[in-house]
């Protein structure tokens, strides 16, 4: 049978035949190259909903706007799983400035978020991304309660205090701080970055810097509206996530 790949993952893809139906392939089971590309017209043998025995054509065939086949999978572009479960946990976390329940919905955002984006990780066989953001956000949240803390018993005198002259009481939480948004930093930027590349969405990767400049900032006034472009625009991201089916 002949037929055309149409979505790529790590390990295989999924190509669409001749009769309209879609086969799952596993990059193994292609005879003359080491992976498809989309677009790729290609010769297979159907085994239920299983393509095997994949030969590859040498030159890219595009596939015309009006097709039938560019029809057909123009319906098929569906919310990957977890993509909108996550995309409601970080909306959840805009209600962080009220006082004592916006903390309990930030937490709960946190918690939905994980979720979700172990789903879309586990989609892509990529599960290192929600252990980069698990390490991230548990980081994050460190930095967020010691600088919520410190202007809780000390109020805003705290950014009037030069570093030469600072009590050494407060010298293990700021350097706790400091350490916690240098990891929260990385570890979130990697998670991002890599989810922004396995779905091919820029957005994504956008956020993973936002999210970098947002925990540089949080000891400044300036460090909240940062923290709400960055929910806002990853909400949004993660809402409109589409992949082909």
């Amino acid at each position: 049978m002949y037929g055309k790949a149409i979505a790529l993952f790590d390990v295989g893809g999924l190509i669409l035949g001749e009769d309209n139906r879609k086969y799952k392939y596993k990059n193994i089971n292609i005879k003359n190259e080491k992976r498809l590309y989309e677009g790729q017209s290609v010769q297979f043998v159907p085994r239920i909903d299983e393509a095997v025995d994949i030969i590859a054509a040498k030159k890219k065939v595009t596939i015309s706007k009006n097709s039938d086949q560019s029809k057909n999978l123009k319906k098929h572009k569906i919310s990957p799983p977890g993509a909108k479960v996550a995309g409601f946990g970080v909306f959840l976390q805009m209600f962080l400035v009220i006082p004592f329940f916006g903390f309990i919905l930030y937490l709960i955002g946190v918690i939905i978020q994980l979720l979700g984006i172990k789903k879309l990780a586990r989609h892509k066989e990529s599960l290192i991304v929600h252990d980069y953001l698990i390490k991230g956000l548990l980081s994050g949240f460190i930095v967020i309660f010691i600088v919520i803390s410190c202007l809780f018993y000390l109020g805003t005198d705290i950014f009037s205090i030069e570093a030469s002259n600072m009590p050494i009481y407060l010298l293990i939480p700021f350097s706790i701080l400091f350490i916690n948004a240098i990891y929260a930093t990385v570890m979130v930027y990697k998670a991002l970055s890599i989810l922004g590349k396995k779905y091919n969405c820029d957005m994504l990767k956008s956020t993973a810097w936002l999210h970098a400049i947002f925990l540089m900032l949080v000891p400044f006034g300036i460090g909240l509206i940062v923290f709400y472009v960055y929910v806002i625009i990853l909400s949004i991201a993660l809402f409109n996530l589409k992949i082909v089916r």
